[in-house]
């Protein structure tokens, strides 16, 4: 640094001030996003907690109703007697039986709200301190809940619980209906006159509202990165129209809304009418009380012959600890070329394809530079640590990942596996310490931790990774792995399990020309749309819901349109726009647009997923692949428990990229050797069927992880 201009100096220290700045103000966002997240899900578990602790109290109160019931239609005309019988009734206590009905009426349509206030009070000051860092705006000039922000700030230090708002400019339309209004005005219902709000109860309404809006892009943070104006990163007017012919014939699209629209109506109103024709003759699939009834699909087991073919492949295996497995990977293929200091001059380090090989065991496996440098001799930890914060970037691990994609896709045997243009998106949870903003509570896994996402080829190759938190819905970031991946392999097709499709990124995939085929829990929750108001029939016309609007994505196909070109173009990423499309946004129309083309596909994707028992099977095969990759790449990174022991973000996503280039990197050796034993065994006279070698999988734990 001390050899640099001075104006160079200053620049980079610009540049590194401005990147820490939006560092920061996104960990504040999701700070605030988080806290309130948390927040309503233990108010709404301590509501459900509550009303099971009060079912005795409930079953009184309806016996005690009953009594009334019965002394009030007695027998006796004698008015003073039945007052008598219904003093008996209520156990001469009126006051306690009106006590127990306010009580239970308080918390009546899961309004948790009480609940939610005292844990509010202990994060108001956290809250506050978060929102003033953040430079809220908003593109909107009429959005009333901007102005609220400057309302709340201003009675900030007021010690009162009610606030005076009859004299007040400030509009409290943006209030919802809903539990909020009843509770912030003290008023039964909205539209009546309001002279005082609920100081608290209108910061935490507000609050929650402000979540909201980060997340669906109604309110953005200016100088942030995650959480700024998306909209000022489309291309602009002058490119759009440019290119917006040639964009639509590239991609194979009408370039006007009503002749795509007319497209989308024959395509779906044609797969529907397949389905229709093909459903009494389909064993597999129900319609019972008009929903969706589908035949699991079960795992296709191996031959005896498949099976002998396995284990003897695996007996043929040398073994080998994986030090030497990784040294050797790194020979054949030269992946430590990536590494050079991250200023661009040349390394100064001595035997880098050594230090590289010990960084992958290290970080690759978990062992932790501590640990390393006590099992290798004449190598100190901060040799270890050096070459990953000095000499290697995240770039740098995705080229490394890159080759072993490409030099793994020469082999023949994975062509057996796969076509390469299919790959199936998965998360498997990872531990990390509690106390850092990447770690949430899993509640399916349970513990705290985040979400490795993984993109695996249909050729058993991993092909992109991210690391994600754990309350984040999949589905944001399953289009990413697809765009940003530029090795050899390029799918078309993406596969899912529940968590990686919403109506949403259906819609957008279609624009990006990638075929979104999910594996979907609970089908039969899900609606199916008309392709036309007066589209009926035979056979399947009581699973159809309302039609699809096709007006509204006819009025947002320029914009939307838009929105691809841009992501095509790299000026954002799918997730970015993904992200913020939310049905919460009360001013995105972008949402609704790709929503309702969302429709249209997912109904033609149900309708060939019902239609086709062999494309059930491919998919479900395809996410068994994820599923086999994460136990193996959980088994690559064996020590300290499997642990991520790095508090920063960028340091988790480099630990993730570190462990899937290892575990591509083994993958590597085993096709390798593997293909030596094939060859071996048909120098022998062993007859190897196709069928056979397509039941392989290089997911073989055969590597001595622990050394010699």
């Amino acid at each position: 640094m001390a050899r640099l201009r001075k104006g160079k100096q200053e620049l980079l220290l610009t540049i590194l001030l401005r990147y820490r700045l939006s560092r920061t103000l996104d960990d504040a966002a999701d700070l605030l996003i988080k806290l309130m997240r948390r927040m309503h899900t233990r108010a709404d578990k301590k509501l459900k907690d509550w009303l099971k602790n009060k079912t005795k109290q409930q079953e009184q109160l309806i016996g005690q109703l009953k009594d009334v019931t019965v002394a009030y239609q007695g027998s006796s005309r004698n008015d003073q007697h039945k007052l008598r019988n219904i003093g008996t009734a209520l156990k001469h206590n009126p006051q306690e039986v009106n006590d127990s009905c306010d009580q239970l009426l308080t918390y009546s349509s899961n309004n948790y709200l009480p609940f939610l206030l005292p844990m509010f009070i202990n994060h108001r000051a956290n809250l506050f301190d978060a929102l003033s860092l953040l430079k809220v705006r908003t593109p909107h000039s009429d959005y009333e809940l901007f102005k609220a922000i400057l309302f709340i700030k201003k009675h900030q230090t007021s010690r009162k619980s009610h606030i005076d708002v009859s004299n007040s400019s400030v509009s409290l339309k943006w209030i919802p209906a809903r539990k909020w209004w009843t509770s912030v005005t003290d008023t039964k219902k909205k539209g009546e006159p309001v002279t005082k709000v609920h100081r608290l109860y209108l910061e935490l309404c507000l609050f929650t509202l402000v979540a909201e809006a980060l997340r669906s892009g109604d309110l953005f943070v200016e100088d942030s990165e995650n959480f700024s104006d998306f909209r000022t990163q489309f291309i602009s007017e002058e490119e759009y129209q440019e290119q917006f012919e040639d964009f639509c014939q590239m991609m194979g699209y009408p370039s006007n809304g009503a002749d795509f629209c007319r497209q989308l109506k024959a395509k779906l109103h044609a797969v529907c009418k397949k389905a229709d024709e093909q459903f009494p003759d389909n064993t597999e699939v129900q319609i019972i009380n008009k929903k969706l009834c589908i035949t699991p699909v079960k795992a296709e087991k191996p031959t005896p012959e498949q099976e002998a073919l396995a284990s003897l492949i695996k007996e043929r295996m040398p073994p080998k600890n994986i030090l030497d497995v990784l040294s050797e990977t790194e020979k054949w293929l030269n992946l430590s070329k990536h590494i050079r200091p991250l200023s661009g001059n040349k390394s100064r380090i001595d035997n880098t394809e050594e230090r590289f090989v010990l960084n992958l065991l290290c970080y690759g496996c978990n062992l932790g530079p501590v640990q390393l440098s006590r099992s290798v001799q004449n190598i100190s930890r901060k040799q270890i640590a050096r070459l990953k914060l000095k000499h290697c970037s995240e770039y740098t691990l995705i080229k490394c990942i890159r080759d072993v994609i490409n030099g793994y896709n020469q082999f023949l045997l994975p062509g057996y596996w796969g076509t390469g243009k299919r790959a199936s998106a998965d998360g498997t949870k990872w531990d990390v310490y509690e106390n850092n903003l990447l770690s949430e509570y899993h509640i399916r896994y349970g513990g705290y931790g985040g979400i490795a996402y993984y993109h695996l080829s249909d050729k058993y190759i991993c092909l992109f990774s991210r690391f994600i938190p754990c309350g984040v819905y999949e589905a944001i970031y399953i289009l990413d792995g697809l765009l940003e991946n530029d090795s050899d392999i390029q799918p078309d097709t993406v596969h899912s399990d529940t968590h990686g499709q919403s109506l949403a990124v259906f819609g957008l995939a279609y624009l990006l020309g990638i075929k979104l085929m999910p594996r979907i829990k609970n089908i039969k929750r899900l609606n199916l749309h008309r392709p036309e108001a007066g589209a009926r029939f035979k056979h399947i016309n009581g699973i159809f819901a309302e039609p699809i609007d096709y007006k509204v994505i006819e009025r947002e196909f320029p914009e939307m349109l838009g929105i691809v070109m841009s992501i095509k173009g790299g000026k954002l990423t799918a997730s970015t726009i993904v992200r913020h499309l939310t049905g919460k946004s009360r001013k995105n129309q972008l949402y609704y647009g790709f929503r309702e083309l969302g429709r249209v596909i997912r109904t033609q994707f149900l309708m060939e997923y019902i239609a086709d028992g062999g494309l059930r099977r491919m998919i479900n095969a395809s996410t068994n692949k994820s599923e086999h990759f994460n136990k193996f790449s959980d088994w690559v990174f064996f020590y300290n428990k499997g642990v991520i022991r790095e508090n920063d973000r960028h340091e988790q996503d480099k630990i993730i990229k570190w462990n899937h280039l290892a575990t591509n990197m083994l993958i590597f050796y085993n096709v390798e050797v593997m293909t030596r034993v094939l060859k071996e065994l048909r120098e022998e006279g062993h007859k190897i069927a196709e069928d056979d070698l397509k039941h392989l999988s290089p997911y073989i734990e055969s590597t001595n992880r622990l050394g010699d």
